[in-house]
C-alpha cells in the first residue's frame, strides 16, 4: 500500500510539473509567434509606406505638368500664338508685308577645302582612297 502511494505522488508530481512546463511553453511559442509577426507587418508597412511617398510624388509632378500642358494650351490658344508661329515655322505673312528669306553660303568647290587642310588631313585622305 505504501509503494502505491508513492506511485501515485510520483504521477501527481510528474502531471503537477508537466502542465505548467506545457502552458508556459506553449504561451512563450505564441509569445514568439506574435513578435514575429509583429516584426514582419512593421518591415511591410514600412515598404508600402515607401512605396505610397514614391507614388504621391509621381503624382505631384504629373499635377505640374498638367498644369504647364494646360497653360502651354491657353498660350497656343491665343491669336498672338498662332501668329507668331504662322511666321516663324511655316514662314507666312500678312497682306502688304515682305519675307526676307537668308540662305547659308554655299561653298565655291572642293579645292578651297583641300587648300584649308593641314598636312595629315592631306596625308589621311590619300590613304582612304
Amino acid at each position: 500500500m505504501i509503494a502505491k502511494l508513492k506511485e501515485k505522488k510520483k504521477s501527481k508530481k510528474y502531471k503537477s510539473t508537466f502542465f505548467p512546463f506545457l502552458i508556459t511553453l506553449l504561451l512563450l511559442g505564441t509569445i514568439s509567434f506574435l513578435i514575429v509577426n509583429n516584426i514582419k507587418i512593421k518591415r511591410e508597412k514600412a515598404k508600402f509606406t515607401a512605396q505610397i511617398n514614391i507614388l504621391r510624388d509621381k503624382i505631384s509632378q504629373a499635377e505640374k505638368e498638367k498644369v504647364e500642358l494646360e497653360n502651354k494650351i491657353s498660350q497656343s490658344k491665343s491669336e498672338e500664338n498662332l501668329e507668331e508661329m504662322a511666321r516663324n515655322q511655316l514662314g507666312l505673312k500678312k497682306p502688304g508685308e515682305g519675307v526676307i528669306i537668308v540662305k547659308k553660303p554655299e561653298e565655291k568647290n572642293n579645292e578651297n577645302k583641300e587648300k584649308n587642310k593641314n598636312w595629315w588631313e592631306l596625308i589621311k585622305g590619300i590613304f582612304d582612297r
